[in-house]
């Protein structure tokens, strides 16, 4: 059995089976025209992307508070804030105006490694604290490597 089961994972395989903790992440979006990925870490890390078709999408990385992902929580204002004003100081071609904000789960580990380990007859699939998505393919080999042996 392979459980990539994201900020759900440590509820679903019980106590102590994974060390991660779920936080609420706030996303913004704004108009603006395509941007090169910028990652700010002069006070927080701020990110900055192209959202296509959209405009360009802006957060906090590692903003968000604890939370319970089955909770159905808004966007945090205080991120929305935050961010609004990071992106008004740093991006002058990025109309500051936020179009809309939403939400997504992080699954924190301690020092941000992806998890992709075999316990028994389980394999554990947590690409973590909010940088997986753009290891997929990867992981995914990974995790069939592990379930395969």
């Amino acid at each position: 059995m392979i459980v990539t089961a994201g900020g759900w994972a440590p509820k679903l395989l019980g106590p102590g089976e994974l060390d991660a903790t779920p936080t609420r992440e706030t996303t913004v979006y704004f108009r603006g025209e395509p941007i090169p990925s910028l990652i700010d870490e002069l006070d927080e890390q701020f990110y900055a992307l192209t959202a296509p078709g959209v405009g360009v999408k802006a957060g906090w990385h590692k903003g968000g508070r604890t939370t319970d992902p089955d909770d159905d929580a808004e966007p945090d204002e205080r991120i929305v804030e935050a961010v609004t004003d990071w992106v008004r100081r740093r991006l002058p071609r990025v109309d500051p105006e936020p179009m809309r904000a939403e939400t997504c789960i992080y699954t924190n580990v301690a020092d941000e490694r992806f998890v992709c380990e075999r316990r028994g007859r389980v394999v554990i699939g947590s690409a973590c604290s909010g940088h997986g998505f753009k290891f997929a393919p990867a992981v995914g080999e990974q995790l069939a490597s592990l379930a395969s042996g």
